[in-house]
């Protein structure tokens, strides 16, 4: 029987193996370079040991400052074997055979990027070196993913960058982060000198190294990592959601260490990502965070395990998560001394391999009783069990650096730890408890979300407004607001976040948070939209909005509109002759290039009629699959009767006979605004 169950799992493990290999870095073949960068990669040079001085105090090895045509040939003491800028290595090129510069004790020597310089010893100091190559940049800038641990850069014997301060007896670490290093526009030819200290195992530049212009690679650099980021926040927004659902009910402390393990990896997941360094340059502070993060994942994982377990398994669990409490407790302190002792600890893991081992064990001793629970759990844990051996195994120095990580296959381990998670929570509940729970929060939800709408419309001198809302689930994503002014003047707000029920709401909610923030702005419809997407666009993740700002004064006899993506604003002159379709330049609200909003002023007089509408109305079909298009609303808006209130009526109900249904698609929003005839 047993044999039958699990015969298939021999074919299943290569598959297991190369989803668990996620890679911590792109290679070259799959790495889309900015646009018109060249990798500086296979030409560099190096040679161990600081430089002497000449009589002016400077370094001796800046020389020469540029690569020449001609070949050269020196002494090994001055270090200037030949020069080439076509091959861009100066006096050997990798792959020969000749090493001139002896693994770079006497002179330079080809560098076997990536890999570590060869030859250190006991060294702590290597200079490193390239030719520049030709190129079209405006303002040219060289990517280098990491550098072991803090160096300077050089260009015409002046210092141009420089991380970390090796100016002193013992230099301290910085952090590993990227770098961005500003070059001359003449740089063709002329040599880039690193002089670079470290203590740790590796030494110098390590990965990739990009020259193009500065902009093209921070936009590289930002869209590099998205997928990073997805994960990182979908695990924060889960654990804050699964942390709140204990405070709340204080039922399961599964939930709370469920919660912790989602917090704790989505943060190191967001720490090990490109984006921190834009937010705060400091890049010790996310790696002490990080680990911090790291000491609290682990026990907050057993002690996952250590709720659902019973019996003997619960036993070996709690023994597990006591002494990796003492364990972290004892990194945490270590860490405050020695952070890069902490990160290549080996005694850390071996106890991390152990704690795989067991819970692999313990898990498939489970999954052969029948527990269903287990066979979720191996499903996430078969990936991220081989992933994090193997990179244990390449931190130790047992394999290759394959340039793994585990954030990809342990989103995948989380995932499965939710499901299991979520049913236990139903397991825990009867039916008619639960549905009744789920009934209760919705209505809870609807009413905070009507909340957020005004129930009525303010008084305006010599204005008629109404408003028509109707939605399609219990919780929409249309949004329309009133700023009253004063007595002749109004600010009138209409959004639609993307979506429906829940996120929709949420949008809605954040949408009426950032337009409270901006509200002295209603006036200049265009720099209300313009402050308000900057509130909020961070927040949408992968939704979208599109608003429609707008401004009335009665006492001068205008109005002024501005227009985020939303659909344009119908403006009905009084004689009813025409309809006027207004939609100035504006890009929805995304995380998409911004481009600025256009404001458009016009007269309003006694008698004119403006309708503001979300796409619930515009996108309406019949069901012949007929959009409710410009051309039938425009005959409405004709044909409704005088005020505000009617026409809205109007509206609806010429769209109802359109689709044959009271019923329709999408939230729908209409906002009348008519000057009353004097």
């Amino acid at each position: 029987m047993l044999s039958k169950r699990f015969r298939y799992i021999p074919l299943l493990l290569p598959a297991l193996f190369f989803v668990a290999c996620g890679r911590d870095l792109p290679t070259e073949e799959d790495q889309l370079l900015p646009g018109d960068g060249v990798r500086v990669e296979t030409t560099w040079e190096y040679r161990w040991g600081e430089s002497p001085r000449d009589e002016n105090g400077k370094f001796q090895y800046l020389k020469p400052y540029e690569a020449t045509e001609s070949t050269a040939t020196s002494s090994p003491e001055s270090g200037d074997i030949s020069a080439d800028p076509r091959g861009g290595a100066h006096g050997a090129h990798p792959g020969q055979a000749l090493d001139p510069g002896k693994e770079g004790s006497s002179g330079w020597s080809p560098l076997p990027f990536p890999e570590q310089p060869p030859g250190r010893a006991d060294h702590k100091i290597v200079w490193q070196r390239v030719a520049l190559p030709d190129g079209q940049w405006r303002d040219p800038a060289l990517y280098i993913y990491s550098v072991d641990l803090i160096f300077e850069a050089y260009i015409d014997g002046k210092l141009i960058y420089k991380f970390g301060n090796l100016n002193v007896k013992s230099p301290r670490f910085e952090g590993w982060p990227f770098h961005i290093i500003p070059l001359p526009q003449d740089l063709q030819g002329k040599y880039l000198y690193l002089r670079v200290y470290s203590d740790y195992p590796d030494i110098g530049i390590y990965h990739s190294v990009v020259l193009d212009d500065r902009a093209d690679l921070i936009e590289w650099l930002l869209l590099s990592n998205v997928e990073l980021l997805a994960f990182a926040g979908a695990l924060l927004v889960i654990g804050a959601f699964s942390f709140l659902h204990f405070l709340r009910t204080r039922e399961s402390w599964t939930h709370l260490a469920f919660s912790l393990v989602c917090l704790t990896e989505g943060y190191r997941a967001l720490a090990d990502s490109l984006y921190p360094q834009y937010v705060y340059g400091n890049m010790l502070i996310w790696h002490y965070t990080s680990w911090v993060a790291l000491f609290i994942f682990i026990p907050s994982l057993l002690a996952f395990f250590r709720s659902i377990y019973t019996g003997s398994e619960r036993l070996i669990m709690t023994y597990l998560f006591r002494t990796q409490i003492l364990v972290s407790a004892i990194y945490l302190v270590y860490m405050s001394f020695d952070l890069i002792g902490v990160m290549v600890s080996i005694p850390f893991r071996l106890f991390a391999l152990l704690f795989i081992i067991v819970i692999a064990y313990l898990e498939v001793r489970r999954a052969i009783r029948g527990n269903i629970d287990a066979r979720i759990i191996l499903a996430g844990f078969s990936i991220y069990g081989i992933n994090a051996a193997l990179v244990m195994f390449m931190d130790m120095g047992l394999l290759p650096d394959l340039r793994l990580n585990t954030h990809y296959s342990l989103f995948a381990f989380v995932c499965a730890l939710g499901l299991v998670v979520i049913r236990r929570y139903g397991l825990m509940r009867e039916e008619n408890v639960r549905y009744a729970l789920v009934n209760e929060e919705l209505e809870t939800a609807r009413r905070l979300h009507q909340s957020l709408l005004p129930a009525d419309p303010p008084e305006i001198d010599g204005l008629d407004l109404s408003v028509a809302y109707i939605s399609q689930a219990s919780l929409g994503g249309d949004y329309y607001d009133f700023i009253r002014i004063d007595s002749t003047q109004v600010g009138i707000m209409i959004a639609d976040v993307s979506g429906h029920g829940l996120p929709a709401a949420l949008g809605v909610s954040m949408a009426k948070i950032a337009f409270s923030e901006h509200t002295s702005l209603a006036d200049r419809p265009e720099r209300l939209l313009e402050l308000t997407r900057v509130s909020l666009v961070d927040k949408l993740q992968r939704q979208f909005m599109t608003a429609g700002a707008l401004y009335v004064d009665t006492e001068q006899g205008i109005f002024r509109y501005a227009s985020a993506g939303h659909p344009p604003l119908a403006f009905v002159s009084a004689n009813r002759e025409q309809v006027e379709w207004i939609r100035p330049r504006g890009h929805l609200m995304a995380a998409l290039p911004f481009r600025g909003y256009r404001m458009e002023e016009r007269p309003f007089m006694p008698g004119d009629r403006i309708v503001l509408y979300t796409d619930g109305l515009s996108e309406c079909r019949n069901p012949e699959g007929e959009f409710y298009n410009a051309r039938r609303m425009a005959e409405a808006l004709k044909e409704a009767p005088a005020g505000a209130e009617a026409c809205s009526h109007y509206l609806l109900h010429d769209m109802s006979q359109w689709a044959r249904s009271s019923v329709f698609e999408d939230d729908v929003a209409i906002v009348v605004v008519e000057r009353k005839a004097a």
